[in-house]
This record gives structure tokens, C-alpha cells and sequence, in this order.
């Protein structure tokens, strides 16, 4: 729900607290503040992850948590300066399905018209790509918020963080966060290695730790999935996984984005404006333009070669090496974009990845069975080596043994 905020003077929020009405299903709460844009609305509705015009996070809860408090000389500004509106964004998991669990639960917030000395801001930084194989002792993601984002975003000077906090879901072993400056480490902001989803640590800075543009953090998230039978992926749920970092920083008008994020090895807040700029070499604009001289040139090509479901034909095996130079159908960004064909029913790039991948995945598998076989033939050579070596050797100790008997 979207609610009214106090409009009656300027405050800071300085604290929250959880109410917990039903813990079996509850997965984890977040308040963001909203533009003034924002409409109230007087019921629960659908909300996904934040909306549009209230994505700035103030307050949050999850397991474990008893409640939060701000450092003491920061707090997010409510009132007739500050936020007017938030949303309260609950996520429940609910994996037995049962149809008679029933919640109510909510969060006290904690204003006070004795404004503390800066506004605060929460920067989340992490991975938005996790592919996690089942039966695997250690899987490793990693993201980075990159100085290209940092020299952009951290305007008027440089931000101050007061907490670092991890957050992984039931697969998550060990999380750290990392601050580089010219390459350099300076410090762990957080790290855990023996991490608890259910016991979430925070790491606050009394002397608050100085972020200055062009300054990185890096994010490590270390997975265990030895029980899981099949494939995790990123998402909301408990049963997926997540990889983020939340910073709790100072002055907020130094930051003007609330996320420094990745998908795969490429900038979130890239692909979020992509106008007119290359990502990994890909132009997106062009390619998602169905109307560009370039993006129908290449359509047409790769329907002239490659069959939608048609297998790996002669032509378009011939025809693939050169579509693969293609930046935006290979690397991060085809993987991206596959994505995207699926998520948006995007009808044009789908049929063009499907052709494309039916002969890519051919010559991965043959690829694949010629390696296997060039790793035969290596065992083979190795084992019948060493069994000459053995003979041999057995043949030496036989002759010494009738030598030393005469």
C-alpha cells in the first residue's frame, strides 16, 4: 500500500521495527519513500520489486532482525522537504502452498522533529544475474559497482557509509564487500563466513568510511547448493537466491542513484541508459530498433541462413562464425538479450536466437565430444605408457632377483 506520510513540518526517520504477525510465511519487508508523484492507494496491490515513483529504501526488515536504528547523526528526511509518501513492500514465501495462512504484519517507523546533522540514503550493490548448478560445494558471484559508475553517480563530493549489511537467501555461505580505490583494497565493508539468512549480521561504522567518485565495491557471494537436485536462479522467493549489499550512507544529495548493480559482468545502471551509447561493444539502441538499416540487414540474414527449429543446416553453420562478431547476440549482452526475448515474448529476437542457437549448440556438443575424445586418447597413451613403465620395471626387479639368488 502507498500511504500518506507527515506533511506537518520536516522530520527524520531514525529507526524502524518490525510486526510480526504470521513468521511462517513472512520472507521480509521493505519501506521505500516515494516521489510526491506517487498516488496514495487505500488497499494492498501487486508491487513487485519498488515501483517506479518509490524506490528510494528507508526502513527494512528480514529474518532475524529485531528492528534498526540510523547512526546517530543521520536520518531519512520525511515531511514537507522529505518524502510525503512511501510504500510498505511485504514478501511472503509460502512454499507448502497452504491456502489457511493468513497475515497482518507491518512496521513501526520512528520520527523526530529534532533532525539529526545529514539526510541518509540506502545504496544497494550486487549481482542481478545467479545461475546456480545443483550439487555443488561452492559456487562463486561476484559484481562489482565500477568506478565508471561511481565517477558518474557521486556528485558535490564524496558520501559517507555508517552500516554495510549482506543479504543472501538459504544457499549463501559466505558474503563480503569490498571498497577499492585506484585498484587498491582498502577495506572489508562487511564479511561474513560462516553466513545465516536466518541470523543477519550488521556491520556498523562508527567512524563512518569515506566513498569518494571513481571509488568501487566490490560484492562476493559464496553459494552451497549440495542438497538442491536442480538449478537456482536470482529471485524474490526464498527457494532462489539473491547476492545483494545494502550501504547506509551520508549526505544523500552526494548520490543520485539508490542501486549500483550487475547483470552478469555488465553495469545495471548502463543498461538502464543505453540511449545512444555501446555496451560490450553492442549498440541496443540499433539493435532493438526492428526499423534500423543495420538491425534488418542482419534479421535478414539470419533468417536466409539459419531455420527456426530446423537443426544446424549446412548453410547456417557456415553462415554462424560471422553472426557470432555480432556484440549484442554473443558475450553478456546475448545472454542478456535471450533473456529478454523470453521474458518480453519479444516474437523476432526469439525466433532469431532459437535459429542461431540450434546450430551453436550442435557444434558446442560436437565440440565437446571431440574433446572428450582427444581426452581419451591422452588416457589411453598415459595408461599404456605407464604400463610399459610397469612391465619394464617388473622386468628389472625379476632379472635383479635371479642376479642377487646366483
Amino acid at each position: 500500500m502507498t500511504f500518506d506520510l507527515l506533511t506537518d513540518g520536516d522530520y527524520h526517520l531514525i529507526g524502524s521495527k518490525p510486526l510480526v504477525d504470521n513468521a511462517n510465511v513472512l520472507h521480509h519487508m521493505i519501506l521505500y519513500g516515494c516521489k510526491d508523484t506517487a498516488k496514495v492507494t487505500s488497499t494492498p496491490e501487486s508491487c513487485g520489486m519498488a515501483k517506479e515513483d518509490c524506490n528510494d529504501m528507508i526502513a527494512l526488515w528480514a529474518v532475524g532482525f529485531t528492528g534498526e536504528c540510523l547512526h546517530k547523526d543521520t536520518g531519512f528526511r520525511v515531511g514537507v522537504n522529505g518524502y510525503k509518501k512511501a510504500i510498505l513492500e511485504v514478501h511472503w514465501n509460502n512454499p507448502e502452498k497452504r491456502s489457511d495462512y493468513m497475515d497482518g504484519s507491518g512496521m513501526y517507523i520512528f520520527l523526530t522533529k529534532s533532525r539529526r546533522v545529514h539526510d541518509a540514503g540506502i545504496l544497494m550493490v550486487g549481482q542481478n544475474y545467479i545461475q546456480i548448478p545443483p550439487r555443488s560445494p561452492r559456487v562463486v558471484v561476484t559484481a562489482n559497482c565500477p568506478r565508471a559508475d561511481t565517477s558518474q553517480f557521486i556528485v558535490n563530493g564524496p558520501v559517507y557509509f555508517t552500516r554495510a549489511l549482506n543479504h543472501m537467501h538459504y544457499l549463501g555461505r559466505e558474503m563480503k564487500l569490498e571498497h577499492y580505490r585506484d585498484g587498491k583494497k582498502l577495506r572489508d565493508l562487511s564479511y561474513e563466513t560462516d553466513y545465516s539468512y536466518d541470523s543477519p549480521k550488521t556491520f556498523e561504522f562508527s567512524t563512518p568510511v569515506e566513498f569518494r567518485a571513481g571509488d568501487e565495491v566490490i560484492t562476493t557471494c559464496v553459494f552451497n547448493s549440495m542438497n538442491m537436485n536442480k538449478t537456482v536462479f536470482k529471485g524474490d522467493a526464498t527457494s532462489d537466491e539473491m547476492c545483494f549489499g545494502f550501504l547506509t550512507y551520508y549526505p544523500k544529495e552526494n548520490l543520485t542513484v539508490t542501486s549500483c548493480t550487475q547483470w552478469q559482468d555488465i553495469s545495471q545502471n548502463a543498461l538502464e541508459s543505453y540511449q545512444d551509447k555501446l555496451i560490450n561493444g553492442c549498440n541496443i539502441t540499433a539493435f532493438i530498433d526492428e526499423k534500423n538499416p543495420a538491425t534488418v540487414t542482419f534479421l535478414k540474414a539470419v533468417y536466409e541462413n539459419c531455420k527456426m527449429l530446423m537443426g544446424c543446416t549446412s548453410e547456417c553453420r557456415a553462415f554462424l562464425p560471422e553472426a557470432m562478431k555480432n556484440p549484442c547476440v554473443n558475450g553478456s549482452m546475448g545472454a542478456y538479450f535471450r533473456q529478454a526475448a523470453v521474458a518480453l515474448s519479444w516474437d523476432s529476437r526469439f525466433a532469431m536466437f532459437t535459429a542461431l542457437d540450434a546450430c551453436n549448440a550442435e557444434i558446442a556438443r560436437e565440440n565437446c565430444q571431440a574433446k572428450c575424445m582427444d581426452t581419451c586418447e591422452e588416457l589411453k597413451k598415459a595408461t599404456s605408457e605407464a604400463s610399459t613403465a610397469t612391465r619394464a620395471t617388473l622386468v628389472a626387479s625379476i632379472l635383479f632377483t635371479i642376479h642377487f639368488s646366483l
